[in-house]
């Protein structure tokens, strides 16, 4: 499946769900102008449940289940980094970031500042 059918799918969960918030359409067309597989690394890691760690899951050499990854659903966030042997950093789950951006109530003129952004999606 291509990245832009993996994109679509992902909003139109999102819209099933009622995740886009009506007062703030601009945050559904920033995350349709940015999609979230351009903000990946390119290597992401999996939880494997039976084994009980993490596996790495490369764009080069397993590309459908790197964009599975990617686009897990609106719940899911993609884990960029494993450290000891547990997930240090992610590509922050959609329906996270979505909420964040929508909470902070922003209008024209207002400037904000956000650090840690990890993979800088987020920072839409």
């Amino acid at each position: 499946m291509r990245l832009d059918e993996r994109c679509a799918q992902l909003t139109e969960a999102m819209a099933k769900r009622g995740l886009w918030p009506e007062r703030s359409p601009w945050i559904r067309q920033a995350v349709e102008a940015l999609p979230r597989h351009e903000f990946a690394p390119d290597r992401l890691w999996h939880w494997d449940g039976t084994a009980g760690v993490y596996v790495p899951v490369d764009r080069a050499t397993d590309p459908r289940r790197w964009v599975a990854e990617v686009y897990a659903g609106p719940d899911a966030p993609a884990v960029t980094q494993v450290t000891g042997g547990l997930a240090s950093s992610s590509l922050s789950c959609p329906a996270v970031v979505v909420d964040m951006l929508d909470s902070l109530l922003l209008e024209p003129g207002h400037q904000v500042l956000e650090l840690g952004t990890g993979t800088g999606w987020n920072g839409l």
